[in-house]
């Protein structure tokens, strides 16, 4: 039987996040993200609003992104269950004046 690895892989794989908001700027997501939306402010602007950028609440997206699809062995933060065959499309269900699902 053949053995599967990460690097035998040639097709991305697509997942979608659902989550309060996501730093897309974050040095270990940058190239697995494809695609933004912010589903309760209707535009597609996922990142928190900019007085909570450092609060935990806001996180959350972040670390599950990170875990999912954080670029893999470049010696930064951690290294995905996917590594990079993942492509993301982020999804924000906050409003920017509330925590939680606004959907």
């Amino acid at each position: 039987m053949k053995q599967c690895t990460w690097n035998s892989i040639s097709k991305k794989i697509d997942v979608a996040i659902i989550d309060s908001a996501f730093d897309i700027n974050h040095e270990d997501l940058g190239t697995t993200i494809v695609g933004t939306k912010d589903v309760a402010d209707k535009d597609d602007d996922v990142t928190p609003p900019g007085n909570k950028t450092r609060n935990n609440d806001w996180k959350h997206g972040t670390f599950s992104a990170g875990i999912i699809g954080a670029t893999s062995n470049n010696e930064k933060g951690v290294m995905s269950i996917a590594g990079d065959i993942v492509s993301m499309y982020l999804y924000k269900a906050a409003s920017d004046d509330g925590v939680g699902s606004d959907i």
